[in-house]
């Protein structure tokens, strides 16, 4: 199926979860028509967040701001129009494509791309800041620098010393398209400066609290007045150290706000995976640990004998520590003891301060981490570089039989690395990871998942996430 298709397909799952569509677009007047620079059709219900209306704002000359609201059952024209590359506002036809000679090729349905965002993130290519679960389907056209320079018309930069003149100013044409369409500041007109269409459906139910009480564990679930709770299933994957020993499954039957409890089916249950289910269809994820259980790893109990909850362990993983460097390297060592690695960690001897920070082994030793640690951007003062330079060194020095990976743990979030360094590490397989990555390997060690299994959680999940973001790049 087609983008456009999967989208319609997944909307039919979930008729009468929206009442009505609000269409926005960015566009610029062409001799040949007016062609869309940015565009976001979102479909809406009562708990669907909308930016201020600026259709009336006045701005520089050929540059247009619209928006429109249909009702619910107009939907399918409008998929219609999006796969013919068109969008109709009453009499007015704008078109998306490209724009060859005098003349503007459409894109087509082929050009759409799918995604079902199960996990309430925030930010990112072309993701919008909502908290609910959604659908989206996306398509990008000419890089917007060719589309001016073949309009004869002014220069992006001429258009952004225009915006900054106005009587409500923009600081640039991004700060335009997110406060008109609400997109946040890294779409793709900033990342890879290209026009783009998104059609968006939020999906007004999703996990809004997971914690253990006693020997329950409490799931509380948030849904719009248009859910029906006999639609709604919770399905849940109980662990002990890292293994399943319980599947369980419960309907949901009254109100619009649901608290489920799950009891535990062993006391030696440490980790709850929860998955929320709306006709069949997986909505939204949620995990939970029973810190109760924390002493099924010996690693991290002896940790708490001399720090209660992991608090200063917690404040150096974030990069927060006293000598934040040196601290946050500390933390990255201890998650890896955690897990089950044997660690050295020669960062903090200073005569080996041009050597890898950690070197960890499998209890086998036939895999080993070479592991350097930074607060800033991957590859700063060539970090990348210099760890993959060190981890070859090192496995000559190991010699055959040992497979040396070379990761990078940064204390910055996911959303702040840039494509640039994604594709130079993925190009030197160093696999890159993020604080919430830390946090997710932190979870695994409080359910004494083992430096294997952890392992191949970084190597597939990670570097299948890394591929992903430069395939959207492309």
């Amino acid at each position: 199926m087609t983008g456009l298709e999967s989208f319609q397909h997944y909307v039919d799952q979930f008729s009468g979860a929206w009442s009505g569509i609000d269409v926005r677009a960015i566009s610029i007047k062409q001799t040949n028509g007016e062609f869309i620079l940015a565009a976001r059709i979102a479909l809406t219900n009562e708990n669907t967040f909308l930016p201020p209306n600026m259709s009336q704002t006045i701005l520089p000359h050929g540059i247009n701001a619209r928006q429109l609201n249909l009702s619910f059952d107009r939907f399918p024209s409008v998929l219609n129009d999006l796969s013919k590359g068109s969008i109709e506002f009453g009499d007015q036809r704008l078109i998306f494509g490209r724009i060859e000679g005098q003349g503007i090729r459409p894109v087509d349905e082929q050009s759409f791309s799918f995604e079902f965002n199960r996990r309430q993130k925030r930010g990112s290519w072309l993701r919008p800041h909502i908290d609910w679960p959604y659908l989206a389907a996306s398509a990008t056209s000419d890089q917007l620098f060719n589309v001016f320079s073949q309009s004869r018309w002014k220069s992006k930069e001429e258009l952004e010393w225009e915006l900054r003149a106005l009587e409500q100013p923009f600081s640039n044409f991004d700060d335009l398209v997110s406060s008109f369409l609400g997109l946040p500041r890294t779409s793709a007109l900033e990342q890879y400066g290209a026009c783009f269409i998104l059609v968006i459906a939020p999906i007004s139910i999703r996990f809004s609290g997971c914690h253990f009480v006693e020997d329950n564990l409490q799931l509380a679930i948030e849904a719009g007045q248009q859910v029906d709770p006999s639609n709604v299933e919770i399905h849940a994957i109980e662990s002990c150290v890292g293994e399943p020993i319980s599947r369980r499954s419960i309907r949901l039957r009254d109100s619009n706000t649901f608290v489920v409890k799950f009891p535990k089916s062993h006391p030696s249950v440490s980790h709850v995976a929860a998955y929320l289910c709306h006709r069949g269809v997986v909505i939204d994820t949620m995990e939970g640990n029973d810190l109760r259980a924390l002493k099924l790893n010996p690693r991290v109990a002896a940790c708490e004998a001399i720090d209660a909850d992991l608090e200063l362990f917690k404040h150096f993983l974030l990069g927060k520590g006293k000598d934040r460097g040196a601290d946050f390297e500390t933390a990255i060592a201890f998650l890896l003891h955690f897990l089950g690695f044997s660690v050295a960690h020669y960062g903090r001897v200073e005569k080996y301060n041009d050597g890898i920070d950690i070197v960890a082994f499998t209890p086998g030793e036939e895999l080993v981490l070479a592991v350097e640690c930074t607060l800033q951007e991957p590859d700063v003062k060539n970090k990348l570089s210099k760890l993959v330079r060190r981890a070859s060194e090192l496995s000559e020095k190991l010699g055959q039989g040992k497979k040396v990976a070379s990761v990078l743990f940064t204390a910055l979030s996911r959303e702040r690395l840039s494509k640039g360094d994604i594709e130079r590490a993925t190009k030197d397989q160093v696999v890159l990871l993020t604080s919430e990555d830390a946090e997710t390997l932190l979870s695994m060690a409080f359910r004494n998942v083992g430096p294997t299994d952890a392992w191949h959680w970084i190597d597939e999940h990670i570097q299948r996430d890394a591929l992903e973001r430069l395939l959207v790049g492309q």
